[in-house]
């Protein structure tokens, strides 16, 4: 088993109330503490990641806009040609391209077993003193102090199976949310409300671990599958994807240059591969949901004639 983090150690009840008196130990056994666990903030990451981006004299960000079909080069069906854009009257051609679709990935890639878990969260207005100074995680929820905007976050449900609605939340993930929290924290019975929201995180079936690197098509790279953690394996997830891509575009083995680069072992390359899901097609098949269908997806064969076959695989190009 993984050696545990320099620091860790186990706090009687006694040691947690005293560290957190906001906490009802009563039912408790104690708990693990990670002195050197810390957390970021999501949205601030995010907003801060954009206006680099747009910074950035050789990007250009086109946001609300969909991809509604692939081309597959005339003379390899294993390569993208172009994408067509819901936004833009023209194809979109580039040497590479990169598929971080998220909980819509299947639309792009039909063949990944990539379904949306639901995640619901609740922030709560705490004011200037938050009851807790610690990230809190039990079988049941996680709370998290946010001290810069005065609030502490509740969270997450986990729904498998989950329709394609961003942003909706239910009365029963809330209520179970809130009365959990309640129950480790009664004081936050008093706090009011801030804010409720949900995101779709992209599960990959069965094993729930990420998609990174290699696909049918020698000219896509996927990044995908990363479940509750897309946060935390970002920057590795930056890492990968842009060796890939490199490695490609020189027709270098991707997996090798994972290893040589990155210094990933052969165990962890294959975890995280879109390999894996290359056996068993007709299995996967079954008891994955629907696939999204707010921007359905084509695949176009470009015919010796020039004109454009809609192609629905089942199975990666041969």
């Amino acid at each position: 088993p993984p050696k545990a983090p320099q620091g860790t150690r186990w706090l009687s009840c006694d040691q947690l109330a005293a560290m957190e008196p906001r906490l009802d130990t009563s039912k408790m056994a104690g708990a693990l503490l990670l002195p050197h666990d810390s957390q970021i903030d999501a949205r601030l990451l995010h907003d801060a990641l954009l206006e680099e981006a747009e910074a950035h004299p050789n990007l250009t960000i086109m946001s609300s806009t969909a991809v509604t079909g692939l081309t597959m080069c005339p003379s390899d069906p294993h390569r993208i040609d172009s994408i067509s854009l819901d936004t833009a009257p023209h194809k979109v051609v580039a040497d590479h391209y990169v598929c971080a679709a998220g909980a819509w990935t299947r639309s792009l890639l039909p063949l990944l077993p990539v379904t949306p878990t639901r995640g619901q969260v609740i922030a709560l207005d705490v004011g200037n003193e938050s009851p807790l100074t610690s990230v809190i995680y039990s079988s049941d929820l996680y709370l998290v102090p946010k001290p810069a905007s005065k609030c502490l976050l509740v969270g997450a449900t986990v729904e498998p199976d989950a329709r394609y609605a961003p942003g909706q939340t239910t009365a029963g993930g809330v209520a179970s949310l809130l009365q959990a929290a309640i129950d480790l924290v009664p004081s936050l019975a008093d706090c009011p409300i801030r804010e409720l929201n949900s995101g779709l995180r992209p599960t990959a079936l069965p094993d729930r671990l990420p998609v990174i690197g290699e696909t049918p098509f020698s000219n896509v790279t996927v990044a995908t599958g990363h479940h509750r953690n897309g946060i935390l394996l970002a920057p590795i997830t930056a890492q990968m994807i842009s060796t890939a891509v490199k490695a490609a575009s020189e027709n270098r083995n991707v997996a090798k240059a994972f290893a040589e680069e990155l210094d990933l072992d052969q165990e962890t390359i294959l975890s995280v591969s879109y390999n894996r899901f290359t056996s068993s097609v007709a299995e996967r098949q079954t008891d994955l949901g629907s696939a999204p269908r707010e921007h359905p997806v084509r695949v176009w064969k470009v015919e010796p004639d020039g004109t454009e076959t809609p192609v629905y695989y089942k199975q990666p190009p041969e």
